[in-house]
């Protein structure tokens, strides 16, 4: 049996990106974490993996999107606005 690591917001799921990122930081290990973060509602705390996420990889729309999601949820939405047309482009 297999767990899908992604579709989880609980404990094993952070632990094991948090890891990941420590042992081989990616763009995709770094934006499952910030949304696992967002998902507890832990918005600012995501902000700075999400960012790290981006300037890794500047053209993943999943990252732009993550961080529009974000920035929504911190009421700032002139800058959400901004990254879901850079999502959608």
């Amino acid at each position: 049996m297999t767990m899908d690591i992604t579709s989880t917001s609980g404990p094993l799921a952070e632990i094991a990106f948090r890891n990941s990122i420590e042992r081989e930081p990616s763009h995709t290990a770094l934006n499952n974490l910030a949304w696992i973060l967002h998902l507890k509602e832990q918005h600012r705390e995501a902000v700075p993996f999400i960012k790290q996420a981006i300037e890794m990889e500047h053209a993943s729309y999943s990252s732009w999107d993550t961080l529009a999601v974000i920035l929504y949820e911190l009421e700032k939405y002139t800058a959400a606005h901004t990254a879901v047309d850079k999502a959608i482009s």
